[in-house]
């Protein structure tokens, strides 16, 4: 899901939709979290024509800066935005559509008047510490994400994309950390398990790793990097039998020839 929907429900609270609208709204929402994003983006769209104000309009947007077409989006936080012109979560919004698309300037000015408006508000400060992050200003991102945990200390978001932040600059005890508060907020999320496995397998605790990896799959099972994952850690372990299972598995499912072309050399030779 893209990080910038937190933004949705806290403009959705200043307005109650017709049923009508909720039904079409409802069935986006399920039609996103299914990975159905041009469906989503239909549904969104149909609600935006019919009930132009700002909650319409960011989902439209959010839906397609999942897809990452940013220049798009902000035409959709632009209408957000002109229905509720002081609204900071629609004003972030725009700014980090037009940081993504390369409006660098323009974006952080935005972004400036969204944090006068909204100083205390974790999505605006949130949005910023992505928008940061796509210029490649890790430093003041790390700042920023720190201050989103401070104002809202179980943000999933912040947390794992600070720990991501953090296992980037090789700070692999402050990621282990960061994804730990996500799995104490969340004990099934999915990148969170992943990510810290992979900082256990990194520390040679290969069964720990196993463990939160069979965590990630159970939220995430078409997902083949945690499955790979998973096989690679059974094979560290000793596991040989099982890894052995995870890699077929996988064969069974990619339609990547690189990743077969790999999994078949590691079959062959038999699994480390």
């Amino acid at each position: 899901m893209s990080l910038t929907l937190g933004l949705v429900s806290n403009i959705a609270r200043t307005h109650r939709l017709p049923n009508p609208i909720v039904n079409y709204s409802e069935e986006a929402d399920s039609f996103l979290r299914q990975g159905k994003l041009e469906l989503a983006e239909r549904e969104y769209a149909k609600v935006s024509r019919v009930y132009p104000l700002g909650v319409s309009f960011t989902n439209l947007g959010s839906v397609r800066s999942e897809q990452k077409r940013f220049k798009e989006a902000a035409a959709a936080y632009r209408k957000a935005l002109n229905a509720e012109p002081d609204n900071p979560a629609c004003m972030s919004a725009l700014a980090l559509a037009l940081m993504r698309s390369g409006e660098t300037a323009q974006g952080d000015a935005l972004f400036q008047k969204a944090l006068a408006l909204g100083p205390q508000s974790e999505g605006v400060r949130f949005n910023y510490a992505l928008a940061l992050e796509s210029t490649g200003d890790m430093t003041r991102a790390v700042t920023e994400y720190r201050e989103v945990i401070r104002l809202s200390p179980k943000h999933i978001g912040a947390h794992l994309r600070l720990g991501d932040a953090y296992a980037g600059f090789g700070r692999i005890n402050d990621a282990e950390k960061e994804y730990r508060a996500v799995l104490e907020i969340d004990p099934s999320h999915s990148d969170a398990a992943n990510n810290l496995g992979t900082v256990m397998a990194q520390r040679k605790r290969f069964n720990e790793a196993v463990d939160l990896f069979r965590i990630a799959l159970e939220k995430s099972p078409d997902q083949e990097d945690i499955r790979l994952n998973l096989a690679s850690a059974l094979s560290d372990a000793g596991r040989s039998a099982e890894s052995a299972e995870e890699y077929k598995r996988l064969l069974g499912r990619t339609k990547n020839p690189e990743l077969i072309n790999h999994i078949n050399a590691v079959l062959a030779h038999g699994t480390r």
